[in-house]
């Protein structure tokens, strides 16, 4: 699992976002303090957008192509 750190700055960040990660298979999830949701659902990408700490977890080995199509959204690498 890899895990970067994810910001929004307005609605339609996060309709980009959502619509870059639902063409991959691999499952990824958005977690902020205790709740963590499916990445791949706007309902609940904007659910998690008014947290300040939200974090994207992608369960992939190769996950270079994912991690290239949300970059502007990405504001903390860790590895």
């Amino acid at each position: 699992m890899k895990t970067f750190g994810i910001m929004f700055e307005q609605a339609q960040d996060i309709v980009k976002f959502v619509d870059a990660i639902n063409r991959f298979d691999c499952p990824i999830a958005l977690k902020s303090d205790d709740c963590l949701v499916d990445a791949k659902s706007i309902i609940s990408a904007f659910a998690m957008c008014t947290s300040p700490n939200i974090e994207m977890q992608i369960h992939a080995e190769d996950c270079e192509e994912i991690i290239n199509s949300v970059k502007p959204f990405i504001k903390i690498h860790e590895e």
